[in-house]
């Protein structure tokens, strides 16, 4: 008994005697890692800041880095994309590296870009995409392509698309190609290969204006879990509810819809961080899971 009193005594002393800033508390990695990772996924400049903590955080820390990319300038996503779309041998490593790792992708065009920027992104595991777009003159009607104009080699791999959009700018081509595989006896070559390239897609958001023009990916993509439609800041209350009612008459497609207030108007998505567009889907599947129909405390049951 003596000499456990004793024990006790020697080890109090000594932590007594211990300077509070030399106390380090090591935590297995096992706890670590996913504490590290998540705040990293967070937030981008998070993430770059714990990649310089340690080597052990930074091999951590470092896919991440690469997961998502946000572009902003048009001159500078040009660039990017037609450096990323040479030969491997030609390309500076970053480059190399950003564009086999790509698999998130977010595009921001304050105004109105003719540059066809999707068609130079060469990533075979992109699979989540955000295309955020402000009209620059909105009296004049542009003449190129609408910018949610996916390349179809692109869309096949995508399960996440999020439309962003103040103006309509016409019909997805490669939508109504695909719309016409159940509407005729024999569809073409072409049209097939429109309808295969929607079969990945299990999340999708579009903004109201052009939500007409899209309507028929509810029925078209076959594997879609979750349909959401942004509103507009200006979207008055009688439109809310109008929208509501709308969805409550559609029959069952296998696919949760939601709609969400604002976030439909592009102002909104100008971040200077490439880690909202991930966190988005994550808000959207948390509100469906209570039963939700929209981020308005709306439920599906009245």
């Amino acid at each position: 008994m003596s000499l456990a009193f004793d024990s006790l005594q020697d080890l109090r002393t000594t932590l007594l005697e211990t300077d509070d800033s030399e106390k380090v508390f090591d935590l297995p990695n096992e706890i670590q890692r996913p504490i590290f990772e998540y705040a990293a996924r967070m937030d981008g400049r998070c993430a770059f800041n714990l990649a310089q903590v340690a080597q052990y955080v930074h091999a951590w820390t470092q896919p991440i880095l690469y997961e998502r990319v946000v572009v902003r300038n048009p001159h500078a996503a040009s660039c990017l994309f037609r450096t990323l779309s040479v030969t491997l041998p030609q390309a500076k490593p970053l480059l190399s590296e950003l564009s086999r790792r790509l698999i998130v992708f977010s595009l921001f065009r304050i105004r109105d870009f003719a540059s066809p920027f999707l068609k130079f992104i060469k990533s075979p595991h992109l699979r989540r995409i955000t295309l955020v777009c402000r009209c620059g003159d909105s009296s004049s009607r542009p003449s190129y392509a609408a910018p949610y104009q996916i390349p179809q080699f692109l869309l096949s791999s995508l399960t996440h698309i999020t439309i962003v959009i103040d103006y309509r700018h016409g019909y997805w081509n490669e939508l109504m190609s695909a719309s016409l595989v159940t509407s005729t006896n024999i569809p073409s070559s072409s049209n097939v290969a429109a309808y295969s390239a929607f079969q990945n897609l299990t999340h999708f958001a579009i903004s109201t204006p052009i939500l007409n023009d899209i309507i028929q990916i509810r029925t078209v993509a076959k594997n879609l879990r979750y349909f959401v439609i942004l509103e507009p800041c200006n979207f008055s209350q009688s439109e809310h509810s109008k929208i509501l009612r709308k969805i409550r008459s559609w029959e069952y497609q296998g696919h949760s819809t939601l709609v969400l207030k604002d976030l439909g108007s592009p102002e909104l998505w100008s971040i200077d961080d490439s880690f909202r567009p991930s966190n988005f889907w994550k808000e959207v599947e948390g509100l469906v899971k209570e039963g939700y129909i929209s981020d308005q405390e709306e439920r599906w049951q009245l």
